[in-house]
């Protein structure tokens, strides 16, 4: 059985402009933590506290890796 703390989230650029998101793309982080967008701190893709500027128009996605 696989355990949640096992697990990587990843941050997928959609190849969409944004430099910012493509500067994180295949980036790995824990579960738990955040990815640093431009500065912003953001869970996944679309989370709102990484400001409108961020989330918009984004077609980024999320994968999950082991640890």
């Amino acid at each position: 059985r696989l355990n949640v703390p096992d697990l990587l989230k990843v941050w997928l650029w959609s190849g969409v402009s944004r430099e910012e998101h493509a500067a994180v793309d295949g980036t790995s982080v824990a579960m738990e933590d955040d990815f640093n967008v431009g500065g912003a701190s953001m869970s996944r893709p679309g989370d709102p506290r990484g400001g409108p500027e961020n989330v918009i128009n984004c077609a980024c996605g999320l994968a999950f890796e082991r640890g």
